[in-house]
């Protein structure tokens, strides 16, 4: 055998090695991904006292001291 024909028998081997090596990696990672793993950028939606509605009545306007709580806002023109 040549050494040409071992080199190519090698690298054929190792491309195939990786290719597999990848191919289960990838699975293994998928099969992780739909266990009981929390993803850390999903955000739980609000509902009740913790949901405030942002989709319109907004007004620019400056104040000097910091408010407290949303309640402060109310009636401020």
């Amino acid at each position: 055998m040549s050494a040409r024909v071992t080199s190519a028998r090698i690298l054929s081997l190792a491309v195939l090695s990786l290719a597999l090596l990848f191919t289960v990696m990838g699975i293994a990672e998928t099969d992780a991904a739909k266990g009981n793993l929390t993803n850390p950028f999903y955000i739980q939606p609000r509902a009740g006292q913790q949901h405030i509605a942002m989709d319109s009545g907004w007004e620019l306007s400056y104040r000097d001291a910091a408010i407290a709580s949303p309640e402060e806002l109310s009636g401020q023109a």
